[in-house]
């Protein structure tokens, strides 16, 4: 497996944003699957994405691998920045790609396209079912839904993080946070921390706001904020989507990635008429795959949801 990086458009500086693409070079015509880093849009980068995964998709199945960085709130809010990149980078493995990845010997067709994801980033691959042209099957890990609504979990305190010291929100942070780099460069790369090392700044002003119920009111904030934009469940009533598998830990109590959230929103899908199934996944708690690679427990769980976009584009 080769991974190169290509720009799929610019920033509002003018500065690129990348994708990181993986495959096998074959001269066979492959099927893309776009998958989206989770980091609750204020951090993460496409090497956030397992790279076991990564691995399984190319090596194993096929795929030509995207792993896109997209801009992180608060120096743009979400729906404006990672929202609209997501959407800009599935039409651009659509329009591009195909034409990009041949210079490396390989051929991409932009008619087999999947999206998968990791928690927020499962969220981006589910809205895409809402686009213009959407792909062919979504697979979630995970994803945050219900966050539109006044009752949602997302918007109370949450004692997930209380271990960590407290957080003092300074002027200093709140200029490094929300103010774009010194060259005006929107940041769309921010690394999380391997196990066993501390968080950095923007990961403890993340789990902060997690803590006192103000995530979503830091990343979407002002005359254009757009929550409900951020919100899987929101396109329930005007989009059809494509086949969907959703894998939860039935032990994760992040907020908003329950699993009677998830439940709920299959629930409600089916209701629709939509192709979707559940794959809880025991004692399993939030960003349970991270680590595991193939041959350990638990692998088998997420080999199923890889197969399963292989099994529509075939």
């Amino acid at each position: 497996m080769q991974t190169i990086q290509l720009p799929y458009k610019k920033d509002d500086a003018g500065f690129d944003l990348v994708s990181f693409v993986s495959f096998v070079q074959s001269a066979e015509v492959r099927p893309i699957v776009i998958v989206y880093h989770g980091g609750g849009l204020v951090a993460g980068d496409a090497q956030t994405v397992p790279l076991a995964q990564i691995k399984y998709l190319a090596e194993t199945l096929g795929f030509i691998v995207v792993s896109p960085n997209y801009r992180l709130a608060p120096q743009i809010i979400a729906s404006k920045g990672a929202l609209r990149d997501a959407f800009d980078v599935l039409e651009w493995a659509y329009t591009t790609l195909p034409i990009a990845i041949q210079e490396h010997g390989s051929f991409a067709d932009p008619s087999m396209i999947v999206t998968m994801g990791h928690s927020s980033g499962a969220s981006l691959a589910l809205i895409m079912a809402s686009a213009t042209r959407p792909p062919k099957a979504i697979l979630s890990f995970y994803s945050v839904l219900y966050i539109s609504q006044p009752d949602s979990p997302v918007h109370t305190p949450y004692s997930g993080y209380d271990h960590l010291p407290p957080f003092v929100d300074t002027e200093e942070v709140q200029a490094a946070l929300f103010h774009p780099l010194p060259n005006g460069q929107q940041l769309s790369a921010y690394p999380l921390p391997n196990p066993g090392t501390p968080p950095g700044l923007r990961i403890l002003w993340h789990m902060s706001n997690r803590s006192k119920g103000t995530w979503i009111k830091q990343i979407e904030f002002g005359e254009d904020a757009d929550p409900a934009a951020l919100d899987p469940t929101t396109y329930l009533d005007r989009t059809t989507f494509p086949p969907v598998m959703m894998i939860q830990g039935e032990a994760d109590d992040s907020p908003g990635s329950t699993r009677g959230e998830t439940e709920r929103f299959v629930r409600e899908l089916q209701q629709k008429g939509g192709d979707v199934t559940l794959i809880p996944v025991a004692g399993a708690k939030h960003m349970f795959d991270m680590m595991l690679v193939p041959g350990q427990d638990g692998w088998e769980v997420i080999e199923k949801g890889l197969k399963f976009l292989y099994d529509h584009v075939q």
